[in-house]
């Protein structure tokens, strides 16, 4: 609030060394806790309240002269930050504004403290900051609110938690499933969105959002060795995760193809692809394990930064336990429909390359069939245009006919796998063409050797 930035009127004589002194004696005398840091967070100068009263949870120091002002307050009190400083990590504004914040005491219960804090120097980039006890009726009303409020958020999450469960009991359908626990997540922690991604090979896919994603940019494949989901294999629990604001140098690359995120729980700074990370500015991720393997991962956040509480965290790893035996059913159930749509899609397309000869036009109904059903696209190769040692293949994408080298395509005959290490998918890789699935060779037919592509993109 405006009116209260502070106000200090000295005398045009007054001598730089005479105003240190009357600071220190000032900041000896008071009886509010006193601290002085720079633009790098660390603290140059506290008084004797500042380390009783903010000191304790850091196991008793003599002074506070050298730590980072961070560690001083929520969400990690102790914890050595690893990010330069920025004001926004601060739960009070730098303003001069009167804040109330909470903290535990040494034996547990919670303190509350009125804090400002403010910059008194745009060169140096100094900062006064100060706190003291809410007194009494104040303390009162404010912890009657916290418990208010607390119990009015534990009723909405065991509320959330029980309509999760009921609404997924022995759904028979992982996509009823999804949308019923993303939704659900969503109204119970109010947050922005959801996601869930299924393990499969390489990876984790996308396999659902919530409602209110719809639009956005949401990354369609993790990849599991790197970026995000490394972290949520090597978690045992869910992830509270901020995203920072980048720095200056950052901004003067341009675009950013790199951002800090911080492990709010630790304040771990890992550096991740921007291109994986949800549409949050704040999240959480969790592991979804099964017989000792992930097989899901499921992320919850919020666009604007905040401090994610711990109970969310603990009520995502508990919604995530249950859920864990529910994705397998359903999943199981799904893999089963699916093999019997592909066994009938088999056959069909066997009784009809037995009917009749095989020719060019056989083909193509075979690749339109594949393209229906498997969700792909075909390349088909352009008989008679190849060069010697090239084949020329129309692109799906670009719709241009290119030619490729014959050593890239092999002589076997039947269907061949294009996995992502395979010199082919990279070469349609290269030219920004879907450049995952198969290589399919008619061998001998009645018009010649009939080949085409059946693709899919990298991240589908």
């Amino acid at each position: 609030m405006a009116s209260e930035q502070t106000s200090l009127t000295l005398r045009e004589d007054a001598g730089e060394a005479r105003v240190g002194t009357v600071l220190s004696t000032l900041l000896a005398l008071t009886s509010d806790a006193a601290l002085i840091f720079d633009r790098t967070g660390i603290v140059t100068l506290a008084n004797d309240e500042a380390l009783q009263l903010l000191a304790p949870s850091l196991q008793e120091r003599q002074t506070l002269v050298g730590f980072d002002v961070r560690m001083l307050f929520p969400p990690a009190v102790g914890v050595t930050p690893s990010t330069p400083f920025a004001c926004e990590e601060l739960p009070v504004p730098c303003d001069g504004s009167s804040a109330s914040i909470m903290r535990l005491r040494p034996d547990g219960r919670p303190m509350g403290l009125v804090v400002r804090c403010e910059r008194v120097d745009e060169t140096t980039g100094t900062y006064v900051l100060v706190a003291h006890p809410e007194q009494g009726g104040e303390a009162a009303e404010r912890e009657h609110e916290r418990l208010v409020e607390e119990l009015s958020r534990a009723n909405r999450r065991l509320s959330g938690t029980l309509d999760i469960v009921l609404g997924t009991l022995d759904s028979p359908s992982v996509g009823t499933l999804f949308e019923r626990v993303l939704e659900e997540l969503c109204e119970t922690m109010d947050a922005t969105g959801a996601t869930v991604y299924l393990a499969e090979r390489g990876g984790f896919h996308l396999r659902g959002t919530s409602e209110s994603l719809a639009g956005a940019q949401v990354p369609r494949f993790l990849p599991a060795k790197r970026s995000l989901s490394r972290l949520a294999l090597q978690a045992e629990h869910a992830l509270r995760l901020r995203v920072l604001p980048p720095d200056g140098q950052a901004l003067r690359r341009g675009r950013l193809a790199r951002r800090s995120v911080m492990d709010e729980q630790t304040r771990v700074v890992h550096e991740i692809q921007a291109s994986q990370l949800p549409p949050f500015s704040s999240f959480m991720m969790v592991p979804v394990r099964f017989g000792g393997n992930v097989i899901a991962l499921i992320e919850v956040g919020w666009r604007s930064a905040r401090m994610i509480p711990r109970d969310d965290a603990e009520l995502l790893d508990a919604v995530t336990r249950y859920l864990s035996v529910q994705l397998v059913g359903a999943m199981s159930a799904l893999r089963s429909q699916r093999r019997e749509q592909l066994a009938t899609l088999a056959n069909e397309l066997r009784d009809t390359l037995v009917a009749s000869p095989v020719t060019r036009e056989t083909c193509e109904l075979v690749g339109e069939a594949v393209s229906r059903d498997l969700n792909c696209v075909c390349a088909p190769f352009i008989v008679g245009q190849g060069i010697e040692g090239h084949e020329v293949v129309l692109l799906p994408v670009s719709h241009e006919e290119v030619a490729v080298p014959s050593d890239l395509l092999g002589l076997e005959e039947g269907v061949t796998a294009l996995m992502p290490d395979a010199p082919l998918s990279t070469w349609l890789r290269e030219r920004e063409e879907p450049c995952l699935g198969a290589l399919v060779d008619s061998g001998a037919a009645e018009e010649g050797r009939v080949r085409f592509l059946a693709l899919r993109p990298a991240d589908a």
